[in-house]
């Protein structure tokens, strides 16, 4: 009933429909997973994903729940769950924030491995 949310809906459902939203959420996942990837930290044990959905598993010298904590501080947004901290980022998110994030993680790590 609401002209404006009618507009939005078609679009998302038109952007999904032609493949932008997959393609990107593919290309920005990869470009994510290689910079966490490259993070040289005895604390992280493996880096996955798919899309955007991507997760970093980490060794049982570090406490999840504090490093969550100390992203959020630096504003970036994670879950934890036991040892794998998950980013879940939008699909309209920008490569150059995807970057402050692995950076910030990269950080936290360093400091937490001190």
């Amino acid at each position: 009933g609401n002209p404006l949310a009618a507009a939005i809906g078609r679009k998302v459902v038109e952007l999904l429909e032609n493949g932008e939203l997959a393609a990107r959420a593919t290309t920005l996942g990869r470009s994510f997973v290689a910079a966490l990837s490259h993070i040289d930290s005895p604390l992280i044990r493996d880096v996955r994903g798919r899309g955007l959905l991507v997760a970093v598993e980490l060794t049982d010298a570090v406490a999840p729940r504090r490093v969550a904590e100390r992203l959020l501080d630096r504003g970036v947004l994670t879950k934890h769950n036991r040892n794998v901290l998950r980013f879940a980022p939008p699909l309209t998110i920008a490569d150059t924030e995807l970057r402050l994030a692995a950076n910030a993680l990269a950080d936290v790590l360093t400091e937490e491995a001190a």
